[in-house]
């Protein structure tokens, strides 16, 4: 018979949530001798109160909070403990957007223009919509990126639904081109992770790229490198402000 110390997986490691709304953890625990399993908010242990309970089902461990109020944000974490050692996982509970969902078909109907569209998930309104695309200038052995075209997306009205849809229409584009974008989303919670990377195409020129040759690109481009050039963006941005 082993002995075994705890090891913990995790649902989700991001849970998304609104002000009046749920919020549901699960961590999965596995250890022998049994754990003592303890959830902690911010490093401090959580205790049972009218909105927050703890429950467990045989290895699966439940941390819930009704009516979630802004002080309920934040990181939180499932520790097991036994004789044999500890285990622990971290989960945020979070208001910001999710990350955006690019919806629209990669192939452009003119030479010129592309309607982008994407959904963002969000509680609270959104307040701001930040927009980066690009050429890729391609031929059969290389891919070399133009520079980053950055656009301010206004907000999308109020809405009931939990999905926000935008379309973004772009013009000036080179025919035959492909083109990579990405999409960060904001409410009074903050910034969203920055959206993985879509590519699309313009229709006509001589070169015209299919959709079929665009999934090999996918791996070449580095979410590193966008991530570092919206932050040198934002860091820019915010001296305009201050001078």
């Amino acid at each position: 018979m082993s002995l075994d110390p705890p090891e913990i997986t995790v649902e989700r490691s991001w849970v998304h949530t609104g002000e009046g709304f749920r919020a549901e953890l699960l961590c999965t625990v596995l250890a022998d001798p049994p754990a003592e399993v303890t959830w902690y908010q911010n490093s401090f242990p959580l205790a049972a109160t009218q909105r927050v309970t703890m429950s467990a089902r045989g290895n699966n461990h439940t941390l819930l909070i009704a009516n979630v109020q802004p002080e309920d944000f934040g990181n939180y974490s499932c520790v097991a403990d036994n004789s044999l050692g500890r285990a622990r996982q971290h989960v945020e509970v979070s208001g910001r957007p999710s990350p955006a969902r690019f919806t629209s078909s990669p192939a452009a109907r003119t030479p010129s223009t592309y309607s982008l569209s994407f959904a963002v998930d969000s509680y609270p309104p959104l307040d701001e919509l930040r927009l980066l695309y690009r050429q890729l200038a391609i031929n059969e052995s290389f891919q070399q990126p133009g520079r980053w075209h950055d656009v301010v997306i206004p907000a999308p009205p109020p809405s009931p639904s939990l999905t926000h849809r935008v379309t973004h229409e772009l013009r000036g584009l080179q025919p035959g081109a492909v083109y990579e974008a990405i999409v960060q989303a904001k409410n009074r919670y903050g910034w969203n992770e920055v959206s993985d990377i879509f590519q699309f195409h313009t229709l006509g020129g001589p070169h015209s790229v299919h959709a079929d040759e665009l999934s090999p690109m996918f791996s070449t481009a580095s979410q590193r490198e966008l991530t570092a050039c919206l932050t040198t963006l934002a860091l820019y941005t915010l001296l305009l402000l201050v001078q």
